[in-house]
């Protein structure tokens, strides 16, 4: 049985359990704790959900963690949101070791970053020029953009996505991530699974501002399917190779120069690129949970 680690209201996790029959997939979600047993001993565990069913270290048979931590449970007591957590890195833990998780963790950012990832990058694609920190002195941008490493909402919620900003006018003891913007016609994503590469472009034309994340939904504006060269389809696979990963989702600026790199997201969505499931991605995605197991 394939077990999800997730939450009540994730669409991915509805497709992919939407392609299985009731007794191959166990759905544990986060933000429902309280609705769910949990048995963990020495010689093993057990999770049971509302109607009665179980998985246990005796069923299951791959795993798969999928943006559980998202939900912040304000109106529950920091210390029992620590241990439900806690609980659930020991369920991971446990399939880890043995070989049984698919797709990366969820602390895969907080291990390598995204600076890195862009140093990395840049051996295999152009990247834009990319400045970190506070107090960054005398910046070498024209055009800067500036962008969250975190992705984390402000105190009253609001998310910073990418924007075009004013260096002169940066408050230089706040942390900054920011990037020479780059003239392109398409953005482009392209995702990982296992040693599949599908690519997808968007055109820009109408973009409202610069970060395509903001108008996600808006199917006016399709995401098409785009035929990578031969040469950014093996640095693609070369660069997966040195990050060690076998999932995730690469984004990309399309301009007449070629691709340049922006950034590699190791759990970003992807069902929005086939959401009527006529490429088949929620099924390479179950197929590469139950390779990753019976590897």
């Amino acid at each position: 049985m394939l077990f999800f680690i997730t939450t009540s209201y994730d669409a991915t996790v509805d497709l992919l359990i939407s392609h299985l029959e009731d007794d191959q997939g166990f759905r544990l979600n986060y933000d429902l704790w309280h609705d769910y047993g949990l048995e963990f001993t020495a010689r093993g565990w057990r999770v049971s959900d509302p109607v009665g069913r179980s998985i246990s270290s005796e069923t299951i048979t791959g795993c798969f963690w999928w943006k559980a931590f998202n939900d912040l449970m304000p109106d529950v007591d920091q210390y029992v949101v620590d241990e439900i957590k806690y609980h659930l890195k020991e369920l991971y833990g446990w399939c880890s070791l043995r070989g049984l998780v698919a797709g990366n963790p969820p602390d895969f950012h907080n291990r390598l970053g995204k600076l890195n990832i862009i140093q990395m990058a840049s051996r295999y694609f152009p990247v834009p020029e990319t400045a970190s920190g506070w107090r960054l002195g005398k910046l070498a941008l024209i055009s800067p953009v500036a962008k969250s490493l975190s992705s984390t909402p402000t105190g009253n919620g609001r998310v910073m996505y990418a924007q075009a900003v004013d260096a002169d006018r940066l408050d230089p003891r706040f942390p900054w991530t920011l990037q020479e913007r780059v003239d392109a016609e398409f953005d482009v994503t392209v995702f990982l699974c296992g040693e599949e590469l599908f690519a997808f472009r968007r055109s820009r034309l109408h973009l409202q501002g610069l970060d395509w994340r903001v108008e996600v939904f808006d199917t006016n504006v399709p995401w098409d399917l785009f035929p990578l060269s031969e040469a950014d389809h093996a640095a693609l696979l070369g660069l997966s190779r040195e990050l060690g990963v076998r999932f995730g989702r690469y984004d990309f600026l399309l301009g007449e120069a070629g691709l340049s790199f922006l950034e590699f997201n190791a759990n970003g969505q992807w069902g929005f690129l086939d959401p009527r499931g006529e490429i088949g991605l929620a099924r390479k995605v179950l197929g590469l949970i139950r390779s990753t197991a019976n590897s």
